[in-house]
């Protein structure tokens, strides 16, 4: 597929349209003035603002001269002042009365202003005014004890403000802004002297007061970051966002994104206060995204950013889940196309889905404005160009097409009155703007008029069974391009309403996805339960079964072993059972087959080309992936490629080990877990499995060569003997001499209680010679026994009555525990194990957890751990702790010592 090419503009093409609108009415009046916008000078004297001040004060605020001993003498000039009403007073009477503007100034109107600072301006000049304003943010009043309900004290303040800036703090703008050039400069320098001895709480106002002097706001984000909290932790203040408003510097705005904002640590006042976001947006423009982005969960700053037509205004708006204004994006569409356009195929290729219906919006917006997409092709990254180029594909490419001659047979001359019984295809079937399938011979798309004979195979194919078209299909066409189309196809199903009837639409994905589709999936799959889609969750486990490869397995399982939703873990293990079942396994020996190889070679590596330069990629115990290159230096990544590298290769290799690191995260955990509980559970294997799927797997290998395995007799109870898996496939003894294993032998992971002393110490050195470390605890694992009383009972109590962390308890969940039957009210009271030899372990808990809330209770007090039969329905009959053998008992007793330490 080729676009038509365009010459490479100096900016960006949204930036040649009008990107900012006018606020709305009702937003824009909170918009503070500036030099830029002065808005009408006070027309107001000095004496009427005086008469004011006093009126306001007789209401709200009565000085008491208690408070600090160092402002004592200023309150009761103050006090004399007031009594007397004397307009002119000292610069420290000034301070105190300013600062008595800022009692109950939100429940006046903003229109009424601040009259003592207009007093102070027109009486003795802005540069007095500025000095007193910068006083007066170093005492504050507080409520004074007594019967005066409006009597107030003068304290120091040495730890700024965390309010949001007010009228009184913010009212000196009005004046800067008519200022005389010579006069706000004077300011300005006023500013900068004062900053470094200002608390840096307050810095911010002096960004907010001067704001056509960028420098400053730039000079102010480069001073330390805020004071920390008790715990250490900086924290981020609300006003703070005035500097990410007005700093402009690339430094200055990169050290503010380093503050730390966490969601435990942010004020978000300035987002919800209309005069901060109607100010950002008037003074700023576009360039206030960077500070409105974060606080899109208000309505006043979403009404500030639909304002804004660029793409980072467009993805900030969308990606913060907030409500948006009625069809938004429809109108961005249509007022910013280009921005539109851009925004909406980044947030499609970031997670394959997008928006709800991006597709559709896209592509309408493409459908009127497609001759201006070549020129998006610079500015937006290449995972956006792709799915913004296919969109485009069908009005601006010369698409280089297959012709009648070289389709399959099937798309040829399909079987029409087979197709016809597939019926009608749905409105959401528009494969003109999806990623088009390619022939694997040649690279060539299928052509237009045969995208509905697909419609039409795919749709039949689920009626009873598989369409034997969509084989001839997958052998004719590229698995990535297919898949790439049948995930759009399944999210243009999805963003339709999902319909039953279309259901089509969702197999698919499993007929023609590949391991990406399966990856992209399982984690919506996840989702989808706490989003009351639980029913859709449950078909995207078949569709996982369908894609059927062996990471599409391996996350199936993922699901099965480890899910919040209890219902759909459940039906995750009936999967894997009935997977296992056609096989002729058990679910234990499904998953020793389910581990993928992630394309390693036979020697578990995989080489990594740049060209000049190779790297080797190995595994550690946590089968986290590494690289060696030539000099073997071990690196936890990849080095950045160089010029003298071949740009393809590299790129391609660093994608690769970019996806081996995401596949590897998703097993190592699986991986680790299963052998371990194989071991606690003395799970045996063949000879012939031991090898096929420990010692010859490309990536299990990495953690067999890790363990000390044990040769057992024919029943799998009695060690025999010891070995280790070498690098090379080899087996040798703690002595490190070559090892021999019967073809007829039962082979295990020693548990420690089986591990003779000398024998583990011998094995210990080895591995620490060979710099080995096991992946979990094997060799010196804690160890534990069951007296003789308590072998008698049927229950272990031990720990009757001990109350541990909720959190705590479910964690055993992630070590082979499950949850017990939900009771009454949706409470679960228990939590089994199972731990092989036909037995199983409940532990009863109380006030127990409710589903969907486990927070509602912090703690559970323990009850006893019962021994049981496993898999007898009802009321299973309890055993003697003695039936359990001593790896079994010890391991019971480990996990509950670890629960309530």
């Amino acid at each position: 597929m080729r676009l038509t090419g365009a010459p490479v503009a100096a900016a960006p093409p949204w930036s040649d349209a009008d990107a900012v609108i006018a606020a709305p009415p009702e937003l824009a009046a909170h918009a503070l003035p500036s030099r830029r916008h002065p808005g009408p000078p006070s027309c107001a004297t000095s004496r009427e603002r005086w008469v004011l001040f006093l009126t306001r004060m007789r209401e709200n605020c009565t000085l008491q001269a208690g408070g600090d001993g160092a402002h004592r003498p200023a309150v009761i000039d103050t006090i004399e002042r007031l009594a007397k009403r004397r307009q002119l007073g000292t610069p420290e009477t000034d301070t105190i009365l300013l600062a008595m503007e800022k009692i109950h100034e939100k429940k006046r109107p903003a229109s009424e202003g601040c009259p003592f600072l207009d007093v102070l301006v027109a009486d003795k000049g802005l540069p007095y005014a500025f000095d007193i304003m910068l006083r007066a943010q170093r005492i504050y009043l507080e409520p004074a004890a007594g019967p005066d309900k409006n009597g107030h004290e003068v304290h120091a303040n040495t730890g700024g403000t965390r309010q949001l800036y007010g009228i009184t703090d913010l009212a000196l703008r009005a004046h800067l802004a008519q200022a005389p050039q010579q006069i706000w400069e004077q300011c300005v320098r006023m500013a900068r002297d004062a900053a470094k001895e200002l608390h840096t709480r307050t810095r911010p106002l002096l960004a907010v007061l001067l704001p056509d002097a960028p420098e400053l706001a730039n000079e102010l984000a480069l001073m330390p970051q805020p004071e920390t909290d008790d715990k250490g932790r900086a924290q981020w203040c609300g006003n703070d966002a005035w500097l990410i408003v007005y700093a402009s510097s690339p430094e200055a705005r990169r050290a503010l994104r380093q503050w730390p904002r966490g969601e435990d640590l942010r004020d978000d006042g300035f987002y919800q206060s209309p005069r901060a976001v109607a100010t950002a947006l008037q003074d700023r423009g576009c360039d206030a995204v960077d500070a409105l982005k974060d606080g899109v969960k208000y309505a006043q700053t979403v009404q500030a950013l639909a304002c804004i037509g660029t793409p980072e205004a467009i993805m900030a708006l969308v990606q913060g889940h907030g409500k948006l204004p009625p069809d938004y994006l429809g109108g961005a569409g249509r007022r910013w196309p280009d921005a539109a356009m851009a925004a909406l195929s980044q947030l499609i290729a970031r997670d394959h889905c997008g928006p709800e219906r991006a597709r559709l919006l896209l592509a309408g917006v493409v459908a009127t404005h497609a001759h201006r997409v070549p020129a998006l092709r610079p500015w937006i990254p290449a995972p956006a160009w792709k799915v913004l180029s296919v969109a485009a594909a069908q009005y601006i490419t010369m698409r280089d097409c297959v012709v009648a001659s070289e389709l399959p047979a099937v798309l040829a001359a399909p079987a029409w009155g087979e197709m016809a019984r597939a019926g009608q295809l749905p409105a959401f079937w528009t494969p003109l703007v999806w990623t088009r399938p390619l022939l694997a011979a040649g690279g060539k798309a299928l052509p237009d008029d045969a995208m509905d004979a697909i419609g039409a195979m795919l749709r039949f194919a689920h009626a009873d069974r598989v369409y034997a078209g969509v084989t001839e299909l997958k052998e004719a066409c590229t698995p990535d391009s297919l898949a790439d189309f049948a995930w759009e196809l399944f999210r243009a199903w999805t963003e339709d309403g999902a319909s039953g009837k279309e259901i089509w639409a969702f197999h698919a994905l499993g007929l023609l996805g590949d391991d990406e589709s399966a990856r992209r999936l399982t984690a919506l799959v996840r989702a989808w339960p706490g989003q009351g889609l639980h029913a859709r969750a449950v078909v995207g486990l078949d569709v996982l079964a369908l894609i059927g490869s062996d990471i599409a397995l391996m996350l199936l399982n993922g699901v099965a072993q480890k899910l919040k939703f209890k219902a759909l873990q459940d039906r995750a293990k009936e999967k894997i059972k009935e997977i296992a079942e056609a096989r002729g396994l058990a679910s234990e020996e499904l998953q020793d087959r389910l581990a993928p190889d992630l394309g390693l070679d036979e020697q578990g590596a995989l080489l990594l080309d740049f060209g000049p330069r190779q790297f080797r990629v190995g595994f550690d115990e946590t089968l986290a992936p590494f690289v060696r290159a030539a000099d073997g230096k071990r690196s936890a990544d990849l080095p950045k490629p160089k010029k003298s590298d071949d740009a393809d290769l590299a790129t391609a290799a660093v994608k690769r080990f970019k996806l081996l690191k995401k596949d590897a995260r998703t097993i190592a955990g699986q991986q680790v877990l299963r052998l371990e509980l194989a071991m606690c559970a003395q799970r045996r294997w063949p000879v012939r499995v031991f090898y096929d799927c420990m010692v010859a797997h490309p990536l299990v290998r990495h953690l067999a060569q890790r363990l000390v395995w044990g040769v057992y007799d024919a029943n799998g109870g009695q060690l025999q003997a010891c070995f280790r898996v070498t690098p090379e496939g080899a087996l040798s003894d703690a002595n490190d001499d070559a090892f021999v294993l019967a073809q007829d032998a039962v082979v295990g992971i020693a548990h420690a209680l089986a591990l003779a002393p000398a024998d583990a110490d011998a094995f210990a050195r080895l591995f620490a010679d060979y710099e080995l470390l096991q992946p979990f605890a094997q060799i010196g694992r804690d160890t534990y026994t069951l007296d003789d009383l308590e072998k008698k009972h049927h229950a272990l109590g031990r720990w009757n009555g001990t109350v541990v962390p909720t959190a705590s308890l479910l964690g055993l969940l992630n070590q082979g525990w499950r949850r017990g039957k939900m009771q009454d009210g949706g409470t679960i009271w228990q939590i089994v194990k199972v731990l092989g030899s036909g037995y199983t372990a409940t532990l009863d808990f109380a006030p127990g957890i409710m589903v969907g809330m486990p927070g509602d209770s912090a703690e559970q007090t323990l009850g006893g751990v019962v021994i049981a039969c496993a898999g007898q329905a009802g009321m299973r009959p309890s055993v003697p702790l003695a039936s359990l053998d001593t790896a079994a008992a010890s391991e019971l007793i480990r996990e509950l010592v670890r629960l309530c330490a």
